[in-house]
C-alpha cells in the first residue's frame, strides 16, 4: 500500500477520538485512487479491512456527502474481483461495505452494467457442474452482485433459496453474509426463512451442507454460532438420536463440539452445551448396545491388559501425556499393567510410531474402505478389545462420544480420564481420573471422587529442532519473540489482550508470534484495535516442540492457560509469565508444582524439595507467577529488558521439569489406580468410583 494513503487511512487514537481527521479531497483522492488502481482482490481486501478498522469510518458516518466517489470506485472494484475465480476468496471481506451504506440510506447506483454482470452469472450458474470450484465462485459472485443490488436480507434469502435445493456441499455463503452484517447484529436466532428453507433433520449430506452454507465454524461470531447451534444443529442431533440415526447423531455431535463447543474456553460453556445432549446420547448408546447383543467376555492376560481410545491421531496435550505414561508402564519392573492403544481416525502423524517404539500395542479402528462408518467402528472396537484381552477401556480426554460409548458398555470396566473439564455429568463410568501434581491422590468435584495422575511430559526428540528454531528466529532480527503456544480460544479474553497490548507499546522491540489452525479474525481485529497487530505475526499449525526454542518468552494466556505447551516451553529454558487464576492453578503448568510449594498437598520433604528448586534467598517465588494483572504486565517486561533475568529464570523452570516431572511416576501411581478399579467393579454396570 502506498505510505501517503497508510497515513491516510492510519490514523492516531481511539475510533472514538479520531484525532486529525484528512481534509475531504485528500480522503476521495486517496481512497478512489487507490481503489481504481488496484488489481487484484487481495489489494482491494487490504485497502477495505483499513478502512473499516480505522478512525476514518467515523469519519464517514458524519460526512455522507463524501460517499458517493468512494462507493462507486469500491463498488466498480468489488464488480472485478467477482470475475477473477482464482482469487475470489480475497474479496469475502468486501462484503461488509454494502451494509454500510445501507445504514448510511445512501442509494446505490443501480445501472445496466451491473444488470449485465448479474444476467452473466446466472448463465455461468447453470452451466457449471455442481461441486466444481467454477459453480462456487460463481455463487458466490452472484451474492457479490446481489447483495449490492438490493441491500440486506431479500438478497440473503433468495440466495439461500436458490442454493438449499439444488447443491450437497456449499461454500459458506451464509457465514460471509453473517459476517458482513446482512442480518442484525446480535441476534440469537435464525431468520424464520432460513428455518423453513432448512426444514427438519434432512438426510445426512444437506445436515452438513447446511452447516457449511451458514457458516457454522469456530471462527464465525459467538452469536451466530449460537444461533445456528439453536436453531438447526442440535434440534436436528436430537432428532437424529430419537430415529435412531445413530450415524448422523454422532457426526453432529463431532461437528458441533469441535466448532461450537470449543470456541469458548470454560467449564460453564461446555457443561450447558454437553447437558442439551448428554441423557439422549446415552440412551441411544444403551439401545445400541443392546442391538449389538452381549459383549464377549475378554481373555485373562497377565499383566492386565487395558485400552486407551484417542479419536485422532494428532499430538496434542493430552496425547503426549497419555505417551509419557505409556513409556513409564512399560519401563515398570514388573510390568504391572499392559497398554493397547486404539485410533479411531487414520489420519497420518508420527505418535503410533512413538509408541510402537516403545513396545505399545497399536491399534486402528479405520478399515481400508472409504464409507466405513463411525458406528461400524464403535461395533469393531467392542469386539477389538475383548479379543486382544483388555479388561478396561480409557477414555482419553475428549467428550465427544463419551455418554454414547459408555452407554453401549464398551468393556467391562470404562473410565474417563479428563484433562481439562471436570464438571461432565456422566453415567456408566467406573472411574474418573485427572492430572495433578505429585503428592495428590484424588480430588472430589462436584460430589464426584476423581483420582489424580501426576503430569507425565515426555517429549520424543524432534531431529534438527534447534536448528530451525535459529533459522526461524532469523525473521526477527534484533527483536525480542514473545508467543503464547496455546489455541486461539484461549487467548480471546479481552484482559489477556490489554496486557498484552501494553507489554508491546512498553516494548517495542518485540515481537509477539501467535497460531492455531486457522487466523481468528476475531483476535486479529482485536490486535488491530489496539494498534498492536504490526507486532504480532500468525504462524498457523506449528510444530510446538521447535516453536518452544524460537520463543525468548512465553506469555501465558489467561485465565486458561497452556497445558502441555506450557511445560514444553519451560523444558526448553524459556521463561513462562504466567497469572495465578483458578484456572491457572488447576489446569496451567503451576498446577504440577504449586500445591507443593504452598503445601496444600505432598509430604514435608516433597514440598521443601520444590521450595528449593524455585525459591530465592528470600523465600520468594524464582518463576514469573504474578497476582495480578498489573504484576503479570511488569514480569513480562522484566524479562524483555533483562537477557539475564531472562536465562536465570528459564533455567529454574527447567530445573522444575527436568526434577518433578517424571513418568515412571506418573505411570506408577496411574498403574495403582486401575488395579483398584479393577479390583473393585465386580459387575459390568458400573456406578461411578
Amino acid at each position: 500500500m502506498p505510505e501517503p494513503l497508510k497515513r491516510t487511512l492510519l490514523l492516531p487514537g481511539h475510533p472514538t477520538q479520531p484525532g486529525p481527521v484528512p481534509k475531504p479531497p485528500e480522503f476521495h483522492a486517496a481512497w478512489t485512487g487507490a481503489l481504481l488502481r488496484a488489481s487484484d482482490p487481495r489489494s482491494m481486501h487490504e485497502l477495505v479491512v483499513q478502512l473499516i478498522s480505522s478512525p476514518v469510518l467515523e469519519y464517514l458516518q458524519r460526512n455522507h456527502r463524501y460517499l458517493r466517489g468512494l462507493a462507486d470506485a469500491w463498488s466498480n472494484a468489488l464488480l472485478r474481483a467477482a470475475f477473477q475465480p482464482k482469487q475470489i476468496h480475497y474479496s469475502m471481506e468486501m462484503l461488509a461495505l454494502p451494509p454500510l451504506f445501507i445504514r448510511m440510506k445512501w442509494r446505490i447506483t443501480r445501472s445496466a452494467e451491473w444488470e449485465r454482470r448479474r444476467q452473466t452469472l446466472e448463465g455461468l450458474l447453470h452451466r457449471q457442474p455442481q461441486g466444481s470450484s467454477g459453480f462456487f465462485n460463481a455463487l458466490f459472485a452472484l451474492a457479490v452482485v446481489e447483495g449490492l443490488l438490493q441491500g440486506t436480507n431479500p438478497a440473503a434469502l433468495q440466495l439461500f433459496e436458490r442454493i438449499a435445493g439444488v447443491v450437497e456441499r456449499a461454500p459458506s455463503v451464509g457465514g460471509l453474509m453473517e459476517k458482513s452484517g446482512w442480518y442484525v447484529d446480535g441476534h440469537r436466532s435464525l431468520p424464520a426463512e432460513v428455518l423453513r428453507l432448512a426444514g427438519q433433520a434432512p438426510g445426512e449430506m444437506r445436515v452438513f451442507a447446511w452447516l457449511d452454507l451458514l457458516g457454522f465454524r469456530r471462527i464465525a461470531r459467538r452469536a451466530w454460532m449460537e444461533a445456528v447451534f439453536e436453531g438447526l444443529a442440535l434440534p436436528w442431533m436430537l432428532a437424529a438420536l430419537e430415529q435412531d440415526d445413530f450415524e448422523l447423531a454422532l457426526k453432529l455431535e463431532n461437528r458441533i463440539s469441535l466448532d461450537y463447543v470449543r470456541q469458548r474456553e470454560g467449564d460453564a460453556h461446555q457443561q450447558a452445551c454437553i447437558a442439551r445432549w448428554a441423557q439422549p446420547m446415552h440412551e441411544a448408546g444403551r439401545r445400541f448396545g443392546k442391538r449389538l447383543g452381549p459383549a464377549p467376555d475378554a481373555a485373562v492376560t497377565t499383566p492386565a491388559r487395558i485400552g486407551f481410545l484417542l479419536l485422532s491421531q494428532e499430538r496434542l496435550g493430552h496425547s503426549e501425556w497419555l505417551l509419557g505414561v505409556v513409556a513409564g508402564l512399560k519401563a515398570m519392573e514388573p510390568i504391572s499393567l499392559e497398554p493397547v492403544v486404539y485410533f479411531f481416525d487414520a489420519q497420518p502423524n508420527s505418535l503410533p510410531d512413538d509408541l510402537t517404539q516403545r513396545g505399545c500395542m497399536v491399534r486402528h479402528l479405520v478399515e481400508a474402505d472409504a464409507k466405513d462408518s463411525w458406528v461400524a467402528r464403535l461395533a469393531r472396537f467392542r469386539e477389538t478389545l475383548a479379543s486382544d484381552g483388555c479388561r478396561a477401556c480409557v477414555l482419553v480426554s475428549t467428550d465427544v462420544f463419551l455418554h454414547f460409548v459408555f452407554g453401549m458398555r464398551i468393556a467391562p470396566v470404562q473410565i474417563w480420564w479428563s484433562m481439562k473439564y471436570f464438571s461432565n455429568l456422566i453415567a456408566d463410568v467406573d472411574a474418573l481420573f485427572s492430572v495433578g501434581t505429585y503428592g495428590e491422590t484424588e480430588r472430589v468435584l462436584d460430589g464426584r471422587r476423581w483420582r489424580v495422575i501426576p503430569a507425565a511430559l515426555l517429549e520424543p526428540a524432534v531431529e534438527g529442532a534447534q536448528e530451525q528454531a535459529v533459522q526461524i528466529r532469523k525473521r526477527w532480527p534484533g527483536k525480542t519473540i514473545l508467543g503464547s503456544l496455546n489455541r486461539p480460544e484461549k487467548l480471546d479474553n479481552p484482559e489477556f489482550l490489554d496486557s498484552l497490548a501494553r507489554i508491546l507499546t512498553e516494548n517495542p522491540d518485540s515481537v509477539f508470534l501467535w497460531f492455531g489452525r486457522e487466523c481468528s479474525r476475531r483476535i486479529d481485529q482485536e490486535l488491530m484495535r489496539r494498534n498492536i497487530r504490526r507486532q504480532c505475526a500468525f504462524e498457523g499449525w506449528v510444530d510446538t516442540r521447535v516453536y518452544s526454542r524460537v520463543l525468548d518468552v512465553h506469555l501465558d494466556s489467561f485465565p486458561w492457560p497452556a497445558g502441555m505447551t506450557g511445560a514444553q516451553v519451560m523444558a526448553a529454558g524459556v521463561p513462562s509469565v504466567c497469572l495465578a487464576t483458578p484456572e491457572v492453578l488447576q489446569h496451567g503448568v503451576l498446577s504440577m508444582f504449586w500445591p507443593l510449594w504452598t503445601g496444600q498437598a505432598g509430604s514435608v520433604a516433597m514440598q521443601q524439595a520444590v521450595r528449593a528448586t524455585v525459591s530465592d534467598e528470600e523465600g520468594g517465588l524464582l518463576l514469573p507467577c504474578a497476582t495480578s494483572v498489573d504484576e503479570y504486565v511488569a514480569l513480562a517486561s522484566q524479562l524483555i529488558r533483562d537477557v539475564e533475568r531472562r536465562r536465570q529464570v528459564g533455567a529454574v523452570g527447567q530445573r522444575l521439569v527436568e526434577k518433578f516431572n517424571r513418568p515412571d511416576e506418573s505411570a506408577r501411581v496411574f498403574a495403582g489406580h486401575v488395579h483398584e478399579v479393577l479390583d473393585s467393579v465386580g459387575r459390568p454396570a458400573g456406578g461411578g468410583a
